[in-house]
């Protein structure tokens, strides 16, 4: 197993630390995906949890985070609420997701076999891109799709998990990180990814993320509902990955060290 549960979210905290203290100008929260945007330039996405699910839950100060500092809002990654939890993961995002020399890359790399391989959400054509693999999902509605609930058989048997960061904001995370064996590799992939080298120590070898590059397009196409596949031209898709992991290549090496360094 790869360690304890509860690291993951102190490492989250450890992240909000280390976001810049300026102010956030605006906080969406759509029904698809939540934005955060700091008056400094930056800007940074989580996906919104639906209400009711896993005690999301608006609460009594929405309507105020617009205007406070983008640390303090970092610091609801680690909240019970997953309503919080989102716009404290996309304000971390505001924060550190700002780096210029990571090559671009998706993050499900094409198998021919994806047998061994854990992911738990469902990808569009993740069946073309990785046969074989095993999806989890809270709701199962493809056939092969097992409930979440099933992690607990079948990440301690796999050779690769996949992750997408709706797992840290309905706090699963930390859970499923425990249940991946020793050598397994792990990826987090999704536009609501944390590109922080600080990710490597909890057992994440591969982050696979996005950049925004259009700040007001990106606010503009959320408010309006807009899915990843809808905002994802006013930014690009960034891979940012340890020097461990196999597949790492030299550009690759190259950028994961001018961010850790």
């Amino acid at each position: 197993m790869q360690g304890d549960p509860a690291a993951a979210d102190a490492l989250l905290a450890e992240m909000a630390e280390t976001v810049p203290e300026v102010r956030a100008g605006t906080v969406v929260c759509a029904v698809n995906w939540t934005v955060v945007a700091s008056e400094d330039g930056g800007s940074g996405l989580a996906a919104t949890p639906p209400l009711g699910r896993n005690g999301a839950r608006v609460t009594p100060d929405a309507g105020t985070f617009a205007g406070q500092s983008l640390r303090h809002l970092a610091m609801f990654a680690t909240s019970l609420n997953p309503y919080e939890r989102a716009i404290g993961l996309a304000a971390i995002n505001a924060g550190l997701n700002r780096q210029t020399d990571l090559p671009g890359g998706k993050g499900l790399r094409p198998v021919s076999d994806g047998t061994g391989t854990v992911i738990v959400g469902r990808f569009p054509r993740i069946d073309e891109i990785m046969p074989g693999a095993t999806v989890l999902e809270i709701d199962p509605r493809e056939p092969g799709d097992l409930p979440s609930f099933a992690a607990v058989r079948v990440i301690p048997q796999c050779r690769h998990l996949i992750l997408t960061p709706t797992a840290i904001v309905n706090g699963s995370w930390g859970g499923l990180l425990a249940l991946a064996p020793e050598g397994a590799s792990v990826s987090l992939v999704g536009p609501g990814a944390a590109l922080s080298p600080m990710m490597f120590r909890i057992g994440i070898g591969r982050l696979a993320g996005f950049i925004p590059e259009d700040r007001d397009g990106l606010i503009r196409s959320v408010s309006e509902g807009a899915g990843a596949r809808g905002f994802r031209r006013f930014g690009r898709d960034v891979i940012l990955a340890s020097s461990g992991d196999p597949d790492v290549d030299h550009s690759t090496r190259q950028a994961m060290r001018s961010v850790s360094s």
